[in-house]
């Protein structure tokens, strides 16, 4: 009997622990025209924990950039030739560095389910001194 009641807890708590770790995927969801960018996650401790990780390459390093997050898919063709693939519901102004490359990370806790859009805007301008709008790849991200 002691058999079968430690081999009952111990498929329950594992399938417990397996409920409260969550899979984190990403995929591309829109081609972009410029910037590369490049979206992972690494797994951090036993708690379900992430780290997300956003590289941007090819970025304009006498220019700035936008990185957004939104939820709700779009598609919108800009002047210039590029298409945006998500809402904003969050993002800042970013600085690449004298390569055209940035990155940012963070801790994605295990309790943060849910999927987001990332795009990376590069802005800067031409020898004219026209705005020019560069457009990563539309990353969704998701943990669930």
């Amino acid at each position: 009997m002691d058999l079968i009641r430690t081999t009952l807890f111990s498929a329950l708590l594992a399938g417990a622990l397996a409920a409260q770790n969550p899979t984190c995927t990403t995929v591309i969801d829109g081609v972009g025209c410029g910037p590369q960018l490049n979206v992972t996650f690494a797994p951090v401790g036993a708690a379900g924990n992430h780290f997300i990780t956003v590289d941007v390459a090819a970025l304009n390093p006498a220019g700035i950039g936008l990185m957004a997050w939104g939820t709700t898919p779009i598609n919108v063709p800009l002047a210039t030739g590029c298409n945006a693939y998500t809402d904003f519901l969050w993002g800042h102004f970013i600085n690449p560095n004298a390569n055209g490359a940035w990155s940012w990370s963070r801790s994605w806790p295990a309790s943060a389910l849910g999927t987001y859009r990332i795009q990376v805007a590069g802005l800067s301008q031409d020898l004219q001194g026209n705005l020019e709008i560069t457009l990563t790849d539309c990353v969704v991200a998701s943990c669930q």
